[in-house]
């Protein structure tokens, strides 16, 4: 298996504040977890995404239910900030 994780840091433009965020996610599978996390200190976002996937063989049947862990966790990778003028 392996680990990914992805750090992000965000400075808020002068003049802007947050109007939305993506909720943090954790999500556990056979298939490995992901963890998202999101905070605001200072006019700044740190996003913190962790990906763990489970090395395996896994049936057809299950192919599904891999899918399903797979979009959780694209979703999150593709969650929107909102800034608006204050």
């Amino acid at each position: 298996g392996y680990t990914d994780t992805d750090s992000i840091r965000i400075q808020l433009p002068e003049g802007y504040v947050i109007e939305g965020l993506p909720k943090p996610l954790d999500v556990k599978s056979k298939f490995g977890s992901f963890h998202s996390g999101i905070q605001v200190k200072d006019k700044e976002i740190y996003i913190t995404h962790r990906l763990f996937m489970r090395k395996g063989v896994y049936s057809p049947d299950e192919y599904a239910a891999f899918i399903d862990f797979r979009k959780q966790v694209a979703g999150q990778y593709g969650g929107k900030i909102i800034l608006k003028k204050e």
